[in-house]
């Protein structure tokens, strides 16, 4: 068995303890995918999936949490099994009410862990102080490819700033997207930096209309007037 789909099942913490610990005594040795997306896992669910990874048993690469209600403390208890499981390549984590508190703790399971290449922090509250913890391991992590930070609003200019600026003075190749529904895309030699592009608002777009609108109906009685 190398996959495992348990998306909406409604596996409560309960149930993940049991689950964690099955698989942690090797019931599934060959086990690599493990989906467990919009099961109400909350911050015990998470302290199990961390236990889970901590065993030597566990084959794992793909970890799929998308809307697991982790918040910061089961993020952080998943981050202590995330830092010494060197098997894990990618990890999402999408949707789970994380902030700054969880950011930390998962920046420091990054630097440790050594092997992880795609993380998906979308659709979460990550802010300024998120961009700072997150911006040691898009430095310095050597297996880091794509990190997908898409619909975190909190994180306004000056986070999307502080992120930029890690990718700039990273050394390897990463590609991190954190725009919302357009790309623009900034290419360097080792770099592929999707920056973030602001949504024209309605009140935005209706005055601009108006605006070309009256200076259409002007021009020409402003040209009728110089002629004369």
């Amino acid at each position: 068995l190398v996959s495992i789909n348990l998306r909406s099942t409604g596996i409560s913490s309960d149930g993940m303890s049991a689950l964690g610990s099955a698989l942690a005594s090797g019931a599934a040795r060959a086990l690599q995918d493990l989906d467990l997306s919009h099961n109400g896992l909350g911050a015990d669910g998470g302290a199990a999936l961390g236990r889970m990874l901590e065993s030597d048993r566990m084959t794992l690469k793909k970890l799929v949490l998308y809307g697991c209600r982790l918040a910061d403390e089961g993020t952080a208890r998943l981050a202590r099994g995330i830092a010494g499981h060197a098997k894990l390549e990618t990890l999402d984590l999408s949707q789970n009410d994380i902030s700054e508190l969880g950011a930390t703790a998962l920046s420091r399971a990054l630097v440790h862990n050594g092997r992880l290449a795609c993380v998906s922090l979308a659709c979460n509250r990550l802010d300024i102080a998120s961009a700072h913890a997150l911006a040691e391991p898009i430095r310095i992590s050597g297996s880091l490819t794509s990190l997908d930070l898409t619909n975190n609003p909190l994180l306004g200019p000056d986070g999307t700033q502080v992120l930029g600026d890690a990718l700039a003075g990273g050394s390897h190749e990463l590609v991190a997207r954190l725009e919302r529904k357009r790309e623009t895309a900034l290419v360097e030699p080792s770099l592929a930096f999707y920056d973030r592009v602001e949504e024209e608002t309605t009140s935005a777009r209706a005055a601009r209309i108006a605006s070309e609108r009256h200076q259409e109906a002007v021009a020409p009685r402003a040209a009728t007037q110089a002629a004369r």
